[in-house]
């Protein structure tokens, strides 16, 4: 059996760097989403801020399936077309983050959703765990990409935020459910996936503690954020601006904690269960 060391998902996010097997599967996904980008860098709906990126549904589904190399490939596709297509601006670490987390927390996500065989959630069909598992994702993604926008004076939060979500929301399921489906069926590729489903892991599972608090750290960032912009600043997603001129410093002040949650919830070591009868 796997030691603790092996299979603890923090960790191999150190440790994938020195197993060759892990470094291929970064490579994999960081050319598997670099490829969208570069094919429609042109069509950009914000240029030089928020890039068109119909390839959003990969980075769930490489974290699902390669787990933390799946997550560091997303942050280097996201920093190395950034460079490509001459995007890397002062906000390119922050959409990298979130596209790290967009993958990472779909992850530690399908670990909790995975059911024990004959267990009541075993009926839950694939494409319902599948949103489940992306959806914090999505909204991680559009938070970090708002946050750092505002933190940097650039567009306001409402504006990054809502275009980055709404991109994820329309993507992930009309391209990201019946990838990831047929991904599942394919005899090679979804094998550890299906094995899920049969033979429940022995490693580690995310726990309910975890997930609650990465799904409100994700939602709060969102809602908040957009809350004190509206209310207090009178600067909604659709409100004209002056881009560079706005200063909301109380909107980050109220995304920060949200953030900071689902930084903790992320990495805490009270989020992960190990032991070797997973119970749920």
């Amino acid at each position: 059996m796997a030691s603790r060391m092996d299979n603890d998902p923090r960790l191999l996010l150190i440790t994938l760097w020195v197993q060759p097997r892990r470094i291929a599967q970064v490579l994999v996904c960081t050319v598997a989403l670099l490829l969208p980008r570069l094919l429609f860098y042109s069509a950009q709906p914000l240029p030089f801020y928020l890039p068109f990126n119909p390839g959003g549904p990969l980075m769930p589904i490489g974290g699902i399936l390669f787990g933390p190399a799946g997550a560091w490939g997303a942050l280097l596709a996201s920093l190395l077309a950034d460079w490509m297509v001459n995007m890397d601006t002062a906000l390119s670490p922050f959409r990298a983050i979130g596209c790290f987390f967009f993958a990472f927390s779909a992850h530690l996500l399908w670990s909790r959703l995975t059911p024990r065989p004959g267990a009541p959630c075993a009926r839950t069909s694939l494409a319902m765990r599948f949103c489940l598992a992306a959806l914090p994702g999505c909204l991680l993604n559009a938070a970090w990409a708002g946050f750092g926008s505002e933190l940097l004076r650039l567009y306001p939060f409402p504006y990054i935020a809502t275009l980055f979500l709404l991109q994820n929301l329309i993507f992930v399921p009309l391209l990201g459910i019946p990838l990831f489906v047929w991904l599942f069926r394919h005899p090679h590729v979804g094998r550890p996936i299906r094995r899920m489903e049969t033979e429940y892991p022995t490693g580690w599972r995310f726990t309910k503690r975890g997930a609650l608090g990465l799904t409100i750290g994700a939602a709060g960032a969102i809602a908040f954020g957009m809350l004190i912009s509206n209310s207090v600043y009178r600067i909604g997603p659709f409100s004209a601006f002056v881009v560079g001129v706005t200063n909301c410093p109380w909107v980050t002040a109220a995304a920060a904690p949200f953030i900071l949650l689902q930084l903790i919830m992320t990495f805490w070591g009270k989020s992960y269960l190990f032991e070797n009868t997973i119970r749920h």
